[in-house]
């Protein structure tokens, strides 16, 4: 996997800062550990120090008692009293002194110096108290106490000259861990240095490589492409089909393809918008052309609408007519049928009234031969019978008037009833004819009802149609305004064009 050449580029520096960073810790870890060797040389020349302070203290003690010694008889014993406390206060401090620098070493000697401090102490005050009895007893006393200070010196001196040759073996080692640590710094820093101008050269290479050539020839490149040169040739190695240099000939020889395309597209767009505001404009005449017809067709569909919706009143008044006449010939067909119902009640009544008629003159036919028998008798009858022959005359004359009375009625009749007969047909005719106006009428009216709905569809379809043909004149009105803005945008588009026809040519192809 390779590297990308932004890492390349802060191999070399992270690698010294690396370098740097462990050289820091170990410089720091050193040093910290050559301050703790000091504290400890520091507190171990404290520690001296205190001995020697503390050895000083015991020698002025000493030479102190030495001092009382010679004057102890010419002093009082306030006086003795006050250079005990002295002498006894400075053996105290070096006791102390020597506590103090016991906290930092550890020798072997340091119980012994302790009980003899103890003990030289006990055989000072002995002494002293036993001079301010008998000087002699108290210079014998005081001989062990020089004993006890010769033993307390040495082993002073044995610690002193102990902690010398530590503090001196703890000097020669830091300096010897310095020098150490100097000879390592320095060594791996030129490890370091070696290194990183080893990594140095192989990322200069491998830059070198991925660039192509030298870098301030890519630079130049690089500044010939950015002012539109692309005429001049861009030279590589041999075999180098992976650098900078040979992916920028190949982009500059596709762009050379690119840009000679653009030029040529832009040329055809310019002649292509040219001829689209060409026509355009003529789209647009035409479409102004459109909307005028447009308006006119409107106009006359409206005016159509209006005729078909007068017309669509007038059949709805003529159905509400017709259903009027229908109403009114179905009422005269029932009253022809119940005026043929009538006739023939009267038909059937003249007919009675002809029978009644007939028994009327067989009863007059019958009166008049009974009356003429009457006669005949009373004619035999002679003188007596003469008064019943004037009643048979008279029964027999009003037979007779009875029988023309019924003749004339039965003539009556029977023409009433030929009348009636005809009147019976003539109803029953009108009623026929009547009751086909009657259907005919129903027939009207239902075609009137179709044509009311026809008529209201059409006014409903034609209404359509005008909002369809205003929706359309809105339409076309909308596209001269969108036919205007694409001349509009064509002249812009072919402004452009040209515009950047002299953009391309600030590149230099040829």
């Amino acid at each position: 996997m390779k590297m990308r050449f932004q890492y390349k580029i802060f191999l070399a520096p992270g690698i010294s800062i690396a370098f740097l960073i462990i050289f820091a810790i170990i410089a720091y870890f050193s040093l910290y550990e050559e301050r703790n060797i000091s504290d400890d040389l520091l507190s171990t020349q404290d520690s001296v120090a205190h001995f020697q302070n503390g050895y000083q203290q015991i020698t002025d003690a000493h030479a102190l008692t030495y001092r009382l010694f010679t004057i102890i008889t010419s002093l009082s014993a306030e006086k003795v009293k006050e250079s005990t406390q002295e002498i006894d206060k400075k053996i105290q401090s070096a006791n102390s002194l020597f506590k103090q620098a016991s906290q930092k070493i550890a020798v072997a000697e340091l119980d012994k110096i302790f009980s003899n401090v103890t003990a030289y102490r006990e055989a000072v005050i002995k002494s002293i108290d036993l001079s301010q009895v008998d000087p002699a007893l108290g210079t014998m006393a005081m001989q062990t106490a020089d004993d006890v200070f010769r033993g307390l010196h040495q082993s002073l001196e044995l610690v002193l000259e102990e902690q010398r040759q530590l503090g001196e073996q703890t000097r020669v080692s830091s300096l010897q861990r310095f020098n150490q640590i100097v000879i390592l710094i320095g060594a791996f820093f030129v490890l370091a240095a070696i290194i990183s101008f080893v990594i140095t050269l192989i990322i200069a290479r491998g830059v070198i490589r991925q660039l192509g050539g030298d870098p301030a020839y890519a630079t130049a490149i690089t500044r010939q492409l950015a002012a539109g040169d692309f005429t001049g040739a861009i030279d590589t190695k041999t075999k180098d089909n992976s650098s900078l240099l040979f992916d920028m000939k190949s982009m500059v020889e596709h762009l050379r393809d690119v840009l000679g395309q653009v030029q040529e597209i832009t040329a055809n767009v310019d002649n292509a918008s040219g001829e689209i505001a060409s026509s355009n404009h003529d789209l647009s005449e035409r479409t102004q052309t459109q909307a005028s017809a447009l308006e006119e067709i409107s106009s006359s569909m409206e005016e159509l609408t209006s005729t078909i919706k007068q017309s669509a009143d007038n059949v709805g008044q003529a159905n509400q007519l017709a259903g009027v006449a229908r109403t009114q010939a179905e009422g005269g067909g029932q009253v022809v049928e119940q005026a043929v119902t009538a006739m023939s009640a009267i038909h059937q009544s003249s007919r009675k009234i002809a029978d009644i008629i007939g028994v009327i003159d067989e009863i007059a036919f019958q009166t008049n031969l009974l009356a003429l028998n009457a006669a005949v008798e009373a004619a035999r009858a002679g003188e007596q019978g003469r008064g019943f022959a004037v009643v048979a005359s008279e029964v027999r004359k009003l037979a007779q008037r009875s029988a023309n009375a019924a003749k004339e009625i039965k003539t009556l009749i029977t023409d009433s009833v030929t009348k009636v007969e005809g009147g019976s047909k003539l109803v029953a005719h009108s009623g026929q004819t009547l009751q086909e106006i009657v259907i005919a009428t129903k027939k009207v009216s239902d075609i009137v009802a179709e044509i009311a709905a026809a008529t209201q569809e059409q006014a409903s379809g034609v209404e359509h149609i005008n909002k369809a043909i205003l929706q359309l004149d809105q339409t076309t009105q909308q596209n001269a305004t969108l036919v205007e803005q694409t001349a509009a945008t064509s002249a812009t588009m072919g402004d452009q064009a040209q515009e950047l026809q002299k953009r391309m040519c600030f590149f230099k192809l040829t």
